[in-house]
């Protein structure tokens, strides 16, 4: 057995019901918000291998840890001011695999639970990852040999060679908005499944990705507000990155007891750690809740992602309440449509022929109309942009793509924009 410096603290509603059940394992729900923080610390000499020769094979001790017996949300693993003296990096971490046996009807159902394939360990100042700091990250990409997604159909289907065949992602990504087939291997997964990792070196020990000198990782959190969070399934929910990856949520585990056995319900709640400062396309599997909640949290102040969410239902009104405050999408004005506004001359026009150009989101551009980013003063009652392109809960439906586009900006964890 190894040993091991500092596990990853697990966050969950209640007690675990020890001794009835092992100590260790997470009985409840996992609450979102809480990290382990590790400052000014030393791990020594943890590092070599040992008990070669046994029948346990090779040992090696690790500095820190995340927990695996926990089958839902991860918290993040922040260090700083970290001395490792005779202590390998090679020995610095270790990530969990999920857990095969959880892809069961009464737990994870036919996929990977979401807590082992979600967790990220944060360097604040380079002295663990080495560099000006950086993330870890356990392999997303990773499958258990029981799960029925991360593979294609038998390989003997008959269209087992296509690149659309294949049962990983929600059926919107598979075929385009005329129906016809797109090639998920060239569209959608072109570098594969898993987390965002371009720049990331492979650690083999730690069974996870070193990304140095990268940028800021935070944790988004979605979470179905409707009736039958419990009962209607909404994963796999796909996240998409726009540099090629696609990372696949499932829910959290069931947790229930109903006379004597698990209740056969699941919350539908995701947590994903997603890079800054980039965009990312969603895709529900089935119909998409019709009212849930955003979060991105466990990083600091400024740092932003544009989310682009595939919807099904058209006719449906998106409402964004941002602290209990009506949000309206960048294009309206008091319900109505700005374009439609210019029409009847109750708006200013945009676009130097009379007319209204769409505004568009950006992250780095706090008003962009159309394809240009243009300079408003604030507070000065341009019409360009009354709201910035780039803030906080920012948003406008695409008619054209059928996506709804937010801004999210890092928040504390109990602040959460409504949709």
């Amino acid at each position: 057995t190894p040993n091991i410096g500092v596990m990853g603290s697990p966050f969950a509603e209640g007690p675990n019901h020890a001794p009835i059940i092992s100590h260790w394992a997470d009985s409840g729900e996992s609450v979102q918000g809480g990290n382990t923080t590790i400052t000014d610390s030393t791990f020594a000499l943890f590092g070599g291998d040992r008990c070669n020769n046994s029948r346990w094979g090779r040992v090696q001790d690790v500095a820190i840890a995340q927990e695996g017996a926990v089958p839902d949300t991860h918290a993040p693993i922040f260090l700083s001011g970290v001395q490792l003296p005779g202590t390998q990096r090679s020995n610095l971490l270790r990530f969990p695999k999920p857990n095969g046996k959880w892809i069961a009807q009464d737990d994870c159902i036919d996929m990977d639970c979401d807590g082992a394939k979600n967790s990220w360990v944060v360097d604040l100042d380079g002295t663990a990852l080495g560099g000006s700091g950086g993330t870890a990250l356990n392999p997303g990409e990773y499958f258990s040999p029981q799960s029925f997604f991360g593979v294609r159909y038998a390989a003997n289907g008959p269209n087992a060679h296509l690149g659309w065949w294949t049962p990983n992602v929600p059926v919107t990504m598979r075929v385009n908005t005329s129906g016809l087939p797109v090639d998920v291997s060239t569209v959608w997964t072109p570098k594969g499944y898993g987390h965002s990792r371009d720049g990331c070196v492979w650690e083999p020990l730690w069974e996870g990705w070193r990304c140095t000198d990268a940028a800021w990782r935070g944790n988004l959190a979605i979470e179905s507000q409707d009736a039958d969070f419990e009962l209607r399934r909404i994963s796999p929910v796909a996240v998409a990155a726009e540099d090629g990856y696609v990372q696949l949520l499932n829910g959290h585990q069931d947790h229930g007891w109903c006379f004597s056995y698990t209740c056969l319900k699941r919350i539908m709640v995701f947590n994903v750690p997603l890079k800054t400062q980039s965009v990312y396309t969603i895709h529900f599997s089935g119909t998409e809740p019709l009212k849930y909640t955003l979060g991105f949290f466990d990083l600091p102040p400024g740092h932003k992602v544009l989310l682009k969410i595939y919807y099904i239902t058209k006719s449906v009104r998106r409402q964004v309440m941002v602290n209990g405050q009506l949000w309206e999408d960048v294009n309206f004005h008091q319900g109505k449509r700005k374009k439609q506004l210019v029409r009847d001359g109750q708006w200013a026009a945009n676009d130097g022929n009379g007319g209204y150009t769409d505004q568009q989101l950006a992250l780095d551009c706090a008003c962009k109309i159309g394809n240009q980013c243009r300079q408003v003063e604030w507070g000065s009652g341009s019409a360009d942009c009354r709201t910035p392109s780039n803030g906080h809960g920012a948003n406008r439906w695409n008619r054209r793509t059928s996506l709804f586009e937010i801004v999210l900006e890092s928040r504390p964890a109990s602040e959460r924009i409504t949709v």
